[in-house]
């Protein structure tokens, strides 16, 4: 029991008790997935847009170009990343480290 005790401390799950069994039970935390990559505002999207067609077209002056969509490297999905990698690599400084997904806890 006190191991549960413990545990619920570490990692601040409430513990609740079962009366009919007498064992302790945790509550599972929720978790939702960071997006790796946000949105960007209608006028940079313009902007950028008009940047990338140039530099696709080059030369050719009589190409047309249709950009879709435009996003951004989410900050907070990066920090996470380049944290979660630092701490991995403390042991093992030349070990490379593929992010595939980062979940968020749900308070």
């Amino acid at each position: 029991m006190e191991i549960i005790n413990l545990w619920a401390k570490l990692f601040k799950h409430k513990v609740t008790t079962n009366p009919i069994i007498g064992i302790e039970l945790t509550k599972q935390a929720t978790y939702q997935p960071v997006a790796k990559y946000i949105s960007v505002d209608q006028q940079q999207t313009k902007l950028i847009g008009l940047i990338a067609s140039t530099l696709a077209a080059g030369s050719q002056t009589d190409s047309q170009f249709k950009v879709k969509k435009v996003r951004q490297i989410n900050p907070e999905y990066c920090l996470m990343a380049l944290l979660g990698s630092t701490f991995a690599a403390a042991e093992q400084p030349k070990s490379q480290f593929r992010i595939n997904k980062i979940m968020k806890k749900i308070e």
